[in-house]
């Protein structure tokens, strides 16, 4: 998954949270992009948000 965000192949992002918390054993969503500075993070928007009963739904587009 980093080297999608890394070489800027990512156009969004859609994220499902659930109230729940599963600690250390979970897997994580993307490993560590080495950024030497915040500023070539790469940027998203939020789009939309929805709550799916006690989930939550959003989606975010990427800024350029």
């Amino acid at each position: 998954v980093a080297a999608f965000f890394g070489a800027r192949l990512v156009d969004r992002l859609e994220i499902f949270r659930a109230p729940y918390m599963i600690g250390g054993d979970g897997a994580p969503a993307a490993e560590s992009l080495a950024l030497a500075r915040l500023a070539d993070a790469p940027t998203f928007a939020r789009r939309a948000i929805d709550e799916l009963g006690s989930d939550i739904h959003e989606i975010f587009d990427s800024v350029v």
